[in-house]
């Protein structure tokens, strides 16, 4: 079963918690060698808006992986391991 983990990333321009965000995420993404395509939203789109609500994300960088949604700097490459290892069982 070829799976592909989907990543949703809500960041602003000129972020740098955006940017290391995005950088631990990949590199995760490297260490599972699991399949993912990072979606980039910016923060003010109604994209963004619609999952920032729908996953009580109120701090930036916010993403969410399956099931599993973290927001600002709360969030490790471990945590972002696990979730894309959960989210491609699911």
């Amino acid at each position: 079963m070829d799976k592909t983990v989907q990543i949703f990333l809500i960041h602003s321009e000129n972020c740098e918690d955006c940017q290391k965000a995005e950088e631990v995420i990949t590199q995760a993404i490297k260490t599972t060698k699991i399949s993912c395509k990072i979606l980039k939203f910016l923060y003010d789109t109604q994209v963004a808006i619609n999952i920032a609500i729908k996953h009580d994300i109120d701090d930036l960088p916010g993403f969410v992986i399956g099931k599993q949604a973290f927001k600002g700097t709360n969030y490790t490459e471990k945590k972002i391991i696990d979730a894309i290892k959960e989210a491609y069982t699911q």
